[in-house]
C-alpha cells in the first residue's frame, strides 16, 4: 500500500518540476532581447563588399547597415573614407544586407555577390567587380569608370551617365547607358551592350563583343 501511494506523489513532483523548468525557460527567453540587426555606418563614400551576400544599396540621410542573418557572420570595418564589409571565416548560411550610404563614389565587389542599387546619384562613380558578382543599378551620375573581371555581370541600363569608361575581361557582361561618350576596352569572352546616344570608342580583342540595345 505504501509503494502504490508513493508513486503518484513522485510523478506529481516530477511533473511540477518540468512545468517550472519550462516556465523559467520561457521567461528567460522573453527577457533576453535578440541582438540588434541595425548598425550605424560612417558617412564614407567608398564601399567594398566581399564574400557571399545578397545586398540592397541606396542613398539616404542616415548611413546604416541592416543585417538579415547571423550577426557574427558579418565583419564591418569603417573610417571616414571607406567602409569594408566581409564574411567571417567559416561562416555559413544566407546573409542579406541593406546598406544605406549618404553618398557613393566608389564600390568594389568580390566573391559571390548579388547586389541591387537604386536611387543613386552623384558626379563620379568607380565600379570594380570580380568573381561571380551580379549587380543591378539605377540612378544618375555624370561619369562612370568601370572594371569587370571573371564572371561578373553588371546591369547599369537604368544608370544614366554622360560619360562611361569600361574595361572588361574574362566572361564578364555589362549593360550600359551613356548619353555622350562610351569608351570600351574588352577582352576574352566579355560582352557589352549599351543604350543612349553616346559616341563609342572600342578596343576589342578575343571573342569579346559590343552592340547597341
Amino acid at each position: 500500500m505504501q509503494t502504490s501511494s508513493t508513486r503518484p506523489v513522485s510523478l506529481s513532483i516530477i511533473s511540477l518540476s518540468l512545468a517550472g523548468l519550462l516556465c523559467a525557460t520561457g521567461t528567460n527567453a522573453q527577457a533576453s532581447p535578440s541582438p540588434s540587426r541595425d548598425r550605424p555606418l560612417t558617412a564614407a563614400p567608398q564601399l567594398s563588399i566581399s564574400g557571399a551576400f545578397t545586398t540592397s544599396l541606396s542613398i539616404g540621410e542616415t548611413p546604416k547597415l541592416v543585417i538579415d542573418g547571423p550577426l557574427d557572420a558579418v565583419i564591418v570595418e569603417a573610417d571616414d573614407h571607406h567602409i569594408a564589409i566581409s564574411r567571417a571565416p567559416g561562416s555559413r548560411g544566407e546573409v542579406k544586407l541593406r546598406v544605406v550610404l549618404k553618398a557613393l563614389d566608389e564600390l568594389e565587389l568580390s566573391g559571390a555577390q548579388d547586389l541591387r542599387a537604386s536611387a543613386l546619384n552623384g558626379k563620379h562613380l568607380d565600379l570594380k567587380f570580380s568573381g561571380a558578382t551580379k549587380a543591378v543599378f539605377a540612378g544618375n551620375y555624370e561619369t562612370l569608370d568601370i572594371e569587370l573581371s571573371g564572371a561578373s555581370k553588371l546591369d547599369a541600363s537604368e544608370l544614366t551617365a554622360r560619360s562611361v569608361k569600361v574595361e572588361m575581361s574574362g566572361a564578364s557582361k555589362a549593360d550600359l547607358n551613356a548619353t555622350e561618350t562610351l569608351r570600351v576596352k574588352a577582352s576574352g569572352a566579355s560582352k557589352v551592350r549599351y543604350r543612349g546616344g553616346a559616341n563609342v570608342e572600342t578596343d576589342v580583342s578575343g571573342v569579346a563583343s559590343i552592340r547597341r540595345i
